[in-house]
């Protein structure tokens, strides 16, 4: 079996990635750092998939954690697709990552940062 190093959870051995998490599975926990207190911040927030799913790879590559955080229409009612006013998706990565994500993607998007 293999273990999210950040959840804890168990995959089977096929499975290389988190989904949660997007980090790389290890084959075990012994030598891995016990955070319970990770300090989730905000990174962008996006009205679309395209941008998330850019900056997303770019934080995968470079192994810096991150969850996706959907709006009411995408997350509760499974609409996708459209983008009606006022909803976003939200990419949280952990503080202690932040400067490093921030220059990494820096100029691969025009975005607001909120």
């Amino acid at each position: 079996m293999k273990y999210c190093p950040i959840c804890k959870s168990e995959f089977k051995d096929e499975i290389e990635v988190c989904p949660d998490h997007h980090v790389k599975l290890v084959d075990s926990l012994k030598h891995i750092k016990h955070e319970d207190n990770i300090n989730w911040v905000l990174l962008y927030q996006f009205i679309d998939d395209t941008y998330f799913e850019m900056v997303s790879q770019v934080l995968s590559k470079n192994e810096i954690p991150f969850f996706k955080k959907n709006d009411f229409f995408e997350g509760a009612l499974l609409v996708k697709g459209g983008s009606p006013i006022g909803t976003s998706i939200k990419l949280y990565i952990p503080a202690k990552d932040l400067e490093k994500a921030k220059e990494i993607t820096r100029g691969m998007i025009e975005l607001d940062e909120k």
